[in-house]
């Protein structure tokens, strides 16, 4: 599913015009992102939680020419379900 199918979803259910759901939508997907920015966790109730982190940087030789490559830190958004949604996995895994 994408935002489109989301968002027809949503306003089918509420009531509320696409536009407006299509706003929310994006408010809550930009304020996940500033909270992931600022280096806090994102817990959403039985879903999980979202949490920035940095790799360490690792050097590596190059198979090619035996060159030490520097490799760079990154940055990973991780991700860990809740409880509740793995149980419900379960249930409907078939």
């Amino acid at each position: 599913m994408n935002k489109k199918d989301y968002v027809d979803i949503v306003s089918g259910k509420t009531g509320v015009s696409k536009k407006e759901v299509n706003l929310i939508i994006d408010t809550f997907v930009e304020e996940i992102i500033n909270t992931l920015i600022n280096g806090d966790k994102v817990m959403i109730s039985n879903f999980g939680t979202f949490e920035k982190s940095i790799t360490k940087p690792i050097d590596v030789y190059s198979p090619h020419d035996g060159r030490l490559l520097k490799n760079v830190p990154q940055i990973r958004v991780r991700f860990k379900s809740s409880t509740f949604l793995k149980t419900k996995l379960k249930e409907n895994q078939f």
